[in-house]
């Protein structure tokens, strides 16, 4: 992933293993394509989205990451978010999704 976070004392690297994701897929125009990736925690509610937008013309990927409370009590507060270093173009990057 190209973030982490602490999230009720745990690494995201850990909790994002653990937690149902879904994945989505939208082209918006013939040169980027729009991935999601959404993670919730049954327990809390918190809810841990990945907007990536792929350019097919130039070596570059956007994304930003959400974090949103969709439970009905207060969640812990994620802490310690930050960017992953990602290699430098020429590389492609490729979405894989499992489970």
């Amino acid at each position: 992933m190209p973030f982490s976070f602490v999230y009720d004392g745990k690494a995201s690297e850990a909790l994002l293993g653990e937690w149902p994701k879904k994945v989505e897929t939208k082209k918006l125009d013939a040169n980027r394509t729009e991935h999601t990736l959404r993670w919730t925690d049954s327990k809390s509610g918190l809810e841990v989205r990945c907007v990536a937008v792929d350019h097919a013309d130039y070596p570059a990927v956007e994304w930003t990451v959400y974090f949103k409370n969709t439970g009905t009590n207060n969640t812990p507060i994620p802490t310690a978010a930050a960017a992953s270093r990602l290699p430098a173009a020429p590389h492609r990057f490729v979405f894989a999704t499992s489970n």
